[in-house]
């Protein structure tokens, strides 16, 4: 009969921060296993912000991918959330025909395209002089949201 997994009881330490460590990536842009955030804990994020925001940005602008982005932290950290929308886009199936889909509930058969962050960082006026650089050669005023991928 096989073991049954005991769950470690360890805590986490908040307190140290390496680059590119699990709690590096928890913070900046994926959630981690063994990394328990409650992003709902205000307090929390505050506290993580103030120990570790400043090596967070250093490290961060030390990759000019990163130009015109933030990591997760920032985003909550910063939570104006006046994000704009810039239009709505009907849903449409393979064929191209529009329908509409079911979202909590509802009915909806429309979808909203938002700025992106690039765009909503130079809005705000928050770019940096080496995201201005980086972001020279690419069309980083452009509205539309888009991903990489």
């Amino acid at each position: 009969m096989p073991k049954k997994r005991i769950k470690s009881k360890k805590k986490f330490n908040y307190d140290y921060l390496e680059p590119y460590d699990s709690l590096y990536c928890a913070l900046t842009w994926i959630d981690i296993d063994g990394v328990n955030i409650d992003w709902n804990d205000r307090e929390l994020i505050k506290k993580l912000w103030n120990l570790h925001g400043e090596k967070i940005m250093e490290i961060w602008k030390q990759d000019p991918a990163n130009a015109g982005k933030r990591p997760k932290i920032w985003w909550y950290v910063n939570s104006e959330k006046d994000i704009k929308i810039l239009k709505y886009e009907k849903y449409t199936n393979v064929r191209g025909e529009i329908e509409a889909r079911e979202i909590d509930g509802n009915l909806e058969s429309e979808y909203p395209i938002y700025e992106s962050e690039s765009s909503y960082l130079k809005r705000k006026g928050l770019l940096e002089s080496w995201e201005l650089k980086a972001l020279s050669s690419f069309d980083y005023g452009r509205e539309e949201l888009s991903l990489p991928y």
